[in-house]
């Protein structure tokens, strides 16, 4: 079995506690690799990357990813907690404690399908790692495979290697999970509009076909039908009309916010 050995600085504030950084090294598996570690019935604990809370999971099922199910109604309560008192679809970057691995994985926080435990819990949720896939498509979620390369440690790289179209894929991301630190690492660096202030004027944005011509290498213009929700719920479709900026030898291509704000 191959491992990539990486070192992953994970910053967790517990408790109002003053923030607390923790080294790990962790190995990063492919899906082929996990299923065969973490086989159905097995027990591991996993790590939320932003808050440093931890809980216990069984895995119950899947082919594709693991469907894993709270231990404990504590564990349920924990994970709850984890995602602001709300069920949400929204993908969070874990790790996943087996022995004396650390494997970089995502997981979504919405009870779905059947539960066996007797753990307050209506459901199931589903774990992903490197490679592995929802059950209806053949290809990785994207944004389950962001927040895999989140927990590694290595998202700046990622972003960095993202094409055009990757680029405005995390941008689509960052509005639908209302993730800020995300949405700002795709801006500008003064471009007049700011991460948190675009969140408020867009509450969801989905794009539903993109074209993207290369002006030169450090300049790309890209056309995308999107439909998107303001901040009344109210919803909208437009054509947007974007380039995309590439500085030689910096981390991937950004957006002009002011440019993005407009085009809502």
């Amino acid at each position: 079995m191959a491992l990539m050995m990486m070192k992953v600085l994970m910053t967790a504030s517990i408790l109002s506690a003053a923030p607390l950084r923790v080294d790990y090294l962790t190995d990063t598996l492919s899906w082929k690799d996990t299923n065969l570690l973490l086989p159905k019935y097995s027990y591991f604990e996993l790590i939320d990357v932003e808050t440093g809370k931890t809980f216990q999971v069984q895995r119950r099922a899947g082919n594709k990813h693991a469907d894993v199910q709270p231990v404990t109604e504590e564990d349920t309560k924990v994970m709850k907690e984890i995602y602001g008192g709300h069920w949400s679809w929204n993908r969070r970057a874990i790790l996943v404690k087996s022995g004396s691995l650390l494997i970089p994985a995502s997981m979504n926080g919405m009870p779905h399908g059947g539960g066996a435990l007797q753990n307050g819990f209506p459901g199931h949720f589903c774990v992903h790692f490197l490679g592995s896939t929802t059950h209806k498509t053949p290809r990785p979620d994207f944004a389950h495979t962001l927040m895999i390369h989140k927990a590694a440690g290595e998202l700046p790289e990622f972003i960095a290697s993202l094409k055009p179209e990757g680029a405005m894929r995390v941008v689509e991301m960052a509005v639908k999970q209302r993730d800020e630190e995300l949405l700002g690492k795709m801006l500008m660096e003064g471009s007049g509009m700011e991460s948190e202030a675009l969140l408020k004027k867009v509450e969801t944005m989905k794009i539903s076909s993109f074209e993207v011509k290369e002006t030169n290498p450090f300049l790309s213009s890209v056309t995308a039908k999107v439909k998107w929700t303001d901040g009344k719920r109210r919803v909208h479709h437009s054509v947007m009309k974007l380039n995309l900026h590439q500085a030689e030898g910096i981390s991937g291509w950004k957006i002009d916010g002011k440019e993005l704000s407009g085009s809502f």
